[in-house]
């Protein structure tokens, strides 16, 4: 380390007012705190790799965890979170602790973002880099204080973080901080001058920095249908169907936007427990991060009667609905709304004073546990966990743990590089919730049952495999529900989907965004046809685009849009076909021109204030557009007006066969202008 002379800049704060620039050894030798945090920056130098980003400051965003293995990935997504359960699963299945995203951030500087104490903790006693740098040289004390995490910076603190570690704008987290509790603790460590006595902040002083509980209770609007269709409105169901099993979000939107479906919460709920629907799909889509997901994965999971239930039993019930994901942060969701609701009927039955007996209560297709109920009841249960969060992490550690012995259906098993034993378990779920909270005996009974039975409800089925996906000529998905398909040009989408690419501010269409694109337009994203998009230019940039390929497939009275001709890629675009009207070019005999139907423009609809929708006369109908409806992945949906679409077809052959099929569909004649 040498005799490196800090100068007299530290005097004020050395122990030893000697008068003179002490060097760090000698320091060191007095037992000064303040040494000890100067010695660390001399330890672990902030990487200058990654030199030259703007301040992660700990977020991680899907481009920077792209490099990342699978588990290192689910590391940083999990530390940012409250789940210690998850984190503990994740390191057991052998993840990188040391892993970094392409800004430099690490698990433990997303952790110390967040707050979550608990990680913070697990992290450390897993010996992570304490005072690794990211692209700007923020160790994880720079971001905990500049959030503003006091009971996090005094565990730093506990670990012997660098105190005095400078970013490379020659800032220290002393420099960084705005809150008063964590500047008096950042004071008192360095006040501290026993080396023998461990350091406490908080315990005997009284401070005490407890973070507000808060939930996230998700809404959406209702959506009226953009076509009124009765004559083929089983078709389209059967095809809403069809699409929801292989895309559900695109399915869903389809399936509201064709009026098959209101748009509803609770009939969209409804809806999702059809037999016909893919278990699995719903799994997935309701796992997503979108506010629709969220939304309706409450409105499934709250008709499930779960008073009476235990944890494996509870789980089992609301999995009849749909089927676990394979993605770590998909189980994360779901069960975190399991959990939420769980909690809440029973909180309610609590209140309201309706014990009932779990033996009968229990559906018949849910597993008898007979060493869990006798252990501990639902009501019992309850008062023992003593809070929402210790049952969601629970339920999630049962989820893992079946997933572990049993293995996935279609897999390998898990990919855990050591067995789970009792004593594992009993380590991954230590400390949930308040000291003494959790029965070890309730813990010992959950591993027997779970260890000795299969439960078909908590099975996780590898995703498909991608060979059924694959490409065929010709063909699409919706093959068996059209009556013409083919390859064409359409100019006019070239302007859309450029502005839906590059969110053009003041256009008609910034609303087609779906939440993936809107909360995430970074380079690499996906537009709304499901295509990689270029990175967006700067906005002096004008952007020159092309016609647009596109997969045109014909069924009943749309006209579907779709990025390829692939069996995974659902339609992303469609047409009614009644409200449109063929105009025949004259100068080109190989393009197709749809104009608005002035027929079809009798009368609007508006909010009205019951939060539905009424209809406007108007004694002057607005000039007719060809409305083409965007279906979002999100589940949403928006249409997208335009005075006239053009299709180019690649021959006059096609010209006619196409010219023919969508006259009989719009049941309007051809029109020369």
């Amino acid at each position: 380390m040498g005799n490196v002379s800090r100068g007299c800049q530290y005097s004020s704060a050395c122990e030893v007012p000697c008068g003179r620039a002490c060097t760090l050894p000698e320091q060191i030798k007095h037992g000064s705190a303040l040494a000890t945090a100067l010695a660390a920056t001399l330890v672990e130098e902030p990487d200058d790799f990654f030199a030259g980003a703007t301040n992660p400051a700990g977020a991680v965003f899907e481009e920077t965890l792209e490099g990342l293995g699978d588990l290192e990935r689910q590391l940083l997504l999990f530390s940012a979170g409250s789940n210690l359960v998850a984190v503990r699963w994740i390191l057991l299945c052998g993840a990188d602790v040391q892993a970094r995203d392409s800004n430099g951030t690490s698990a433990l500087h997303t952790a110390c973002r967040t707050g979550s104490v608990g990680i913070v903790t697990e992290l450390v006693q897993s010996n992570v880099r304490l005072n690794a740098g990211d692209c700007c040289g923020w160790t994880p004390l720079h971001i905990s204080v500049f959030m503003c995490r006091c009971e996090v910076v005094v565990s730093l603190l506990k670990a012997q973080a660098g105190l005095l570690i400078r970013n490379y704008k020659d800032q220290t987290p002393l420099d960084l901080c705005t809150d008063t509790l964590t500047r008096e603790a950042m004071g008192s460590f360095m006040s501290h001058q026993n080396p023998h006595e461990p350091w406490h902040f908080g315990e005997k002083t009284g401070h005490r920095h407890a973070r507000p509980s808060m939930q996230y209770e998700p809404f959406v609007l209702p959506q009226r249908p953009a076509i009124e269709e009765v004559v083929h409105k089983k078709d389209f169901l059967k095809l809403g169907m069809h699409l929801f099993n292989e895309q559900p979000g695109k399915g869903l939107s389809f399936l509201v936007a064709s009026g098959c479906i209101r748009g509803s919460p609770a009939e969209l709920g409804i809806a999702l427990q059809c037999d016909l629907l893919d278990l699995a799909q719903i799994g997935n889509f309701l796992g997503e991060p979108f506010s629709l997901s969220r939304t309706l994965c409450l409105e499934l999971v709250n008709s499930v009667e779960f008073r009476g239930t235990s944890v494996v039993s509870g789980l089992a019930k609301a999995f009849m609905l749909m089927q676990i994901p394979p993605d770590f942060q998909k189980i994360d969701r779901l069960v975190h709304t399991v959990a939420q609701i769980w909690w809440r009927q029973h909180r309610k039955a609590e209140s309201d004073k309706e014990q009932r007996n779990a033996n009968n209560s229990d559906d018949d297709d849910a597993p008898s546990e007979p060493e869990e109920t006798a252990s501990l009841n639902s009501q019992t249960l309850r008062r023992h966990l003593s809070n929402q969060e210790t049952l969601y992490q629970l339920m999630f550690s049962v989820v893992m743990l079946h997933r572990h012995i049993h293995g996935s259906i279609g897999g390998s098993g898990d990919e855990c590089e050591e067995r789970v034993t009792m004593t594992k378990w009993l380590e991954l779920n230590r400390g949930l919730g308040p000291p003494g909270s959790l029965l070890p005996q309730f813990l010992e009974s959950l591993y027997k049952i779970v260890s000795s039975t299969f439960i078909p409800q908590l099975a996780i089925r590898d995703p498909p495999c991608t060979t059924r996906l694959a490409t065929r000529p010709e063909h699409s998905l919706v093959r068996f529900f059209a009556k013409a398909e083919g390859w064409v040009t359409v100019p006019s989408f070239s302007s859309a989907t450029s502005a839906i690419a590059h969110a053009v501010e003041g256009n008609e269409i910034v609303g087609l965004f779906s939440e993936t694109v809107a909360g995430d337009r970074r380079p690499g994203n996906r537009d709304v046809r499901g295509a990689i998009r270029s990175p967006a230019p700067p906005p002096s940039v004008k952007v020159e685009s092309g016609p647009v390929q596109t997969w045109m497939s014909l069924c009943y009275t749309l006209l579907l849009f779709s990025s390829s001709c692939s069996l995974g890629d659902a339609p992303y675009a469609f047409v009614h076909l009644p409200q449109v009207r063929v105009e025949a070019g004259r100068r080109d005999p190989t393009k197709l021109s749809l104009v608005g139907n002035p027929d079809s423009v009798t009368s609007e609809e508006e909010p009205n204030k019951h939060g539905g929708f009424s209809k406007v006369e108007r004694s002057a109908p607005r000039r007719p557009h060809v409305v083409v409806v965007f279906l979002l992945p999100d589940g949403r949906w928006q249409d997208f007006r335009l005075p006239r679409l053009d299709i180019q077809t690649k021959s006059e052959a096609d010209f006619l066969e196409w010219k023919t099929h969508i006259e009989d569909s719009c049941m309007h004649g051809t029109v020369f202008i």
